[in-house]
């Protein structure tokens, strides 16, 4: 689609463009549409357990996010198995430069701590059967056990080595309030 015909970008913000009257049916279709000129496109939009509200447009009866669409506009088509990933975790800062193309599995090393994590540290959980701190990261789908430890923090310090090895994004497991 060509974006730019219905949006400008202005500093991580998408408004609405004027649309001219030969794309519409009727005037009325017109007016509709340029009541929004030059106002921020895209209502709010998060499924209820997801971590990350983003902002999402609809035209011609389709839903858009407009991260994907401020992408497009500045690097051109998505390529297939790739995703917008905000760098810093917002889903509302589409700012350009917080953008990056990623394939999905990168952008899954790049998520907030969930909201039910008790210790504070994802991949680190209590084993109450070994009377131990347990430590696990995943990679590719599979889940990788680092171990258990005697001492919370011996069980983070193997976490954050095995984020570091496996190339996990440095703001992976902030918390939801940081993002």
């Amino acid at each position: 689609m060509i974006w730019h015909k219905y949006f400008k970008y202005e500093d991580g913000k998408l408004l609405w463009k004027y649309r001219n009257r030969d794309e519409f049916k009727n005037k009325a279709g017109q007016s509709a549409a340029n009541r929004f000129a030059g106002k921020e496109a895209g209502n709010l939009h998060g499924a209820p357990r997801s971590a990350t509200t983003y902002r999402q447009v609809e035209i011609f009866g389709k839903g858009y996010k407009v991260h994907r669409i401020i992408w497009e506009m500045h690097n051109g088509e998505i390529p297939d198995g790739y995703v917008v990933d905000h760098i810093d975790g917002d889903g509302l800062n589409n700012k350009i430069e917080n953008l990056r193309i990623v394939d999905s599995l990168e952008s899954m090393h790049n998520l907030p701590r969930q909201k039910t994590n008790k210790t504070g540290v994802v991949g680190v959980c209590w084993h109450k059967a070994a009377n131990a701190w347990q430590a696990r990261i995943s990679w590719d789908g599979v889940r990788i056990d680092l171990g258990r430890y005697e001492k919370f923090e011996d069980a983070v310090n193997a976490r954050k080595l095995a984020e570091v090895s496996f190339g996990y994004h440095q703001n992976h497991g902030r918390s939801q309030d940081e993002a």
